[in-house]
């Protein structure tokens, strides 16, 4: 098992979550 590479997956897809969070969130503002 690669741990590295499980942390760094969790963290790009939550990046990429607040991402497009953000990006959905600041036009209807």
């Amino acid at each position: 098992m690669d741990w590295p590479l499980a942390i760094v997956l969790v963290a790009v897809i939550i990046a990429v979550m607040v991402i497009i969070t953000s990006l959905i969130a600041r036009p209807k503002q």
